[in-house]
């Protein structure tokens, strides 16, 4: 399942995202960073959506 923060976590309301958000393919969920870091497991997969480069799979350092 894939969530995209509220705007009210000061997102930007790009066309990318309000298109996933009208399909349904995507719902707004409040999503903390401590959940990001503390959840980041192998197999589990995180994008960043924009309308010119699409999904984009991240990463993140957790090595302190």
């Amino acid at each position: 399942m894939f969530y995209t923060p509220p705007l009210s976590r000061g997102l930007l309301g790009g066309v990318m995202r309000r298109s996933l958000l009208s399909a349904g393919v995507i719902p707004s969920a409040a999503v903390q960073r401590v959940n990001l870091s503390l959840n980041w497991t192998p197999g589990l997969y995180r994008y960043m959506i924009n309308s010119l480069k699409e999904w984009v799979e991240i990463s993140l350092d957790v090595s302190g």
